[in-house]
């Protein structure tokens, strides 16, 4: 989950870690996980508009933002350049435009092949 502040503060660490997961895997989606955060400023709006620029062929997402979290998002107009989702289960098992199932390794960053399916069906039979 992000952080319970989303400001200028706790932006450097999340702009350091989502570019190293990016860098070393190929991330296809985005999910952000809004369900802590409580308040957020422009330096977080920053770092959710140059991660979307960055997925081009991908896909950026959230869930979980309270209602002071979700004006916010949509006076900074991420609500049109985002999915929404209403849970963390609906973002992970969601379809893309073309079928091809998603599955979420990580809790915050998605990539699609057979080895998140695997993984998928390892937790389905592990009833996680």
């Amino acid at each position: 989950p992000l952080p319970k502040e989303f400001d200028h503060h706790n932006c450097r660490n999340l702009r350091y870690e989502t570019d190293l997961l990016m860098a070393e895997n190929y991330v296809s989606r985005i999910i952000f996980d809004f369900t802590r955060t409580r308040f957020m400023d422009s330096s977080g709006i920053g770092v959710l508009l140059n991660r979307y620029k960055q997925m081009k062929a991908g896909h950026t997402g959230f869930y979980g933002a309270c209602p002071q979290v979700m004006r916010v998002l949509k006076v900074a107009g991420i609500l049109g350049l985002m999915h929404q989702y209403e849970s963390k289960e609906e973002a992970i098992y969601s379809r893309d435009r073309d079928g091809r199932d998603r599955t979420d390794r990580t809790g915050n960053a998605e990539s699609t092949g057979r080895a998140d399916r695997r993984e998928r069906e390892k937790c389905r039979n592990a009833g996680v």
